[in-house]
This record gives C-alpha cells, structure tokens and sequence, in this order.
C-alpha cells in the first residue's frame, strides 16, 4: 500500500496492511496516513514491517507507535491498528 494508492484500497472491503520500513513508509509517513485515514477506516488498518532478508528495521513498527503516541492519535486507533486487527485477521485462517 502507499499513499498513491490508499483510496482505492479503501473502496475494497479487505484488512490494509501499512508497511513501516526502509524504502517503503517511514513513521512519519505512516502517522500522515493515520491522521488522514485513521478514525474512519482503523478497523482495516494494520501496521507492520517487512522484516525479511533485505536491510530492516526491527523497531520499525515501534517508531510508528511511538510517533502515534507523539501525535496524540486516539489511542483506540492506535491499539486496533498496532493490534486489535492483525489479531482479527489471522484469527480467521
């Protein structure tokens, strides 16, 4: 997902996942996107990184918290999209 592309994700009805990584969203981009996005769509939003063999960012996801908190983004928000949905999601497999 990137910003380019988030509105017509958000005409689906599927989880979106927001990559925090080198490369791909920074934490600032992503808290933008939270900012924008976040109240009216955080039941099918879903941080994470791309942890992988590629140069990574272990505390990727953390910084994105991190800037949420720094943001004071509702916390509601912040605890479904850091948590709530990802739980949800793979619940279902």
């Amino acid at each position: 997902m990137t910003r380019e592309n988030i509105d017509l994700l958000l005409e689906t009805p599927y989880f979106i996942g927001l990559t925090v990584q080198l490369g791909k969203l920074t934490p600032e981009d992503f808290v933008s996107i939270i900012r924008e996005y976040g109240e009216q769509h955080s039941d099918r939003l879903i941080l994470n990184s791309d942890l992988g063999r590629d140069k990574s960012d272990l505390f990727s996801c953390s910084k994105a918290v991190h800037q949420m908190l720094k943001q004071e983004i509702n916390k509601k928000v912040i605890e479904k999209i850091a948590h709530k949905n990802a739980k949800k999601l793979f619940a279902c497999i």
